[in-house]
């Protein structure tokens, strides 16, 4: 699994996702090569901007070779199950092994100029999205910057170098949180670390006993050289962070959060957003916050003040939920779900 880190035009995508098959190729030899690092360089190198691909290497019974119509109606059973825009399949030149993959977005990301320029699927971002969001995250200062929606295409060259996400907040189904369609790196031929990611040791794993003290420490290092204020460790957003962890997936599950908006407020604690990143180690995790536009704004709010973390290992990689909050006001009535997710 893949991760980092919301018009009538066509049916809602959990109950139609369509075949991505310009992914065949280049995401074929990448799962097949046995690739499993969280980051999207080498998926970026191959032409493949999709955020969040969820796949898996299956293969046949007794050795033999998975049938392609079977790798086909898997692919789009998994990306039914979730919530997925397409999906892709195929087989390993080896013979004896295939793939599926379920992508968030319907299509791919359509980009002229050399790569300078975004071209925006209208008619599939009317279909899908309730609303959607562009946003530019600097490689090399702590800024975001949110671009216009208006236009049909935009001129990436004048951003500089950093990565641009389209972030959906998908119709269906309701209980849904925004997700990112696309990260598109904008003059990063070469690797870039973010800042202070040596305050981290090299190669650590994340388990239970550290419960983010890593992560947590990256951050307000970030947030003191922005001059912001340190974000203090919360009991109560660990243990709401801990409830949430039940839920494996990267998404964000709407109906879940107010509930833990509405006990948080009442223990004083204003819930302010929620990320998540899946990868296989905590260096990672930190360069998939840092990189995603969105994720980078949410660690850097102003108006947050606490934080809680919990990290939990699933599948041979790591899931990380950080939950932001600051003081509540006295509870006066009822509730709304946090307004930036």
């Amino acid at each position: 699994m893949f991760a980092m880190l919301a018009g009538n035009a066509l049916p809602a995508f959990a109950n139609d996702p369509r075949f991505r098959s310009d992914l065949v190729t280049p995401l074929g030899q990448h799962l097949c090569s046995g690739s499993t690092d969280a980051k999207p360089l080498k998926l970026w190198a191959a032409g493949i901007f999709d955020a969040q691909i969820e796949s898996q290497i299956l293969t046949g019974k007794n050795g033999e070779a998975p049938k392609e119509k079977s790798l086909g109606a898997r692919a789009k059973a998994l990306a039914v199950l979730r919530n997925a825009g397409g999906y892709s399949f195929g087989l390993c030149t080896d013979r004896i092994r295939g793939w599926i993959a379920a992508l968030r977005a319907p299509v791919a990301v359509d980009l002229g100029g050399l790569g300078k320029s975004l071209r925006l699927a209208r008619s599939e971002l009317s279909s899908q999205c309730e609303s959607f969001q562009i946003d530019f995250a600097d490689a090399s200062a702590a800024k975001i910057e949110s671009l216009p929606q208006s236009e049909r295409e935009l001129n990436l060259a004048p951003l500089g170098t950093g990565v641009v996400s389209l972030s959906c907040q998908p119709k269906t189904p309701k209980w849904r949180g925004p997700v990112i369609w696309y990260l598109i790196p904008i003059g990063m031929d070469h690797v870039t670390d973010a800042p202070f990611v040596d305050s981290v040791p090299l190669g650590s794993r994340p388990n239970d006993s550290e419960d983010g003290t890593y992560l947590v420490s990256w951050i307000n290092r970030i947030r003191e050289h922005e001059h912001l204020a340190r974000l203090q460790p919360s009991n109560e957003l660990n243990e709401a962070a801990s409830r949430l962890s039940v839920d494996r997936s990267v998404d964000h599950n709407r109906t879940s959060l107010q509930g833990s908006s509405s006990l948080l407020h009442k223990q004083g604690i204003n819930l302010l957003g929620e990320d998540r990143v899946r990868a296989e180690g905590v260096s990672t995790m930190i360069w998939l916050l840092w990189f995603s536009p969105r994720h980078r704004a949410s660690l850097l709010r102003a108006d947050a003040t606490s934080i809680g973390s919990s990290i939990t290992k699933d599948r041979g990689q790591y899931l990380g939920i950080l939950l932001l909050g600051n003081r509540a006001p006295p509870l006066t009535g009822l509730l709304k779900a946090p307004g930036s997710l």
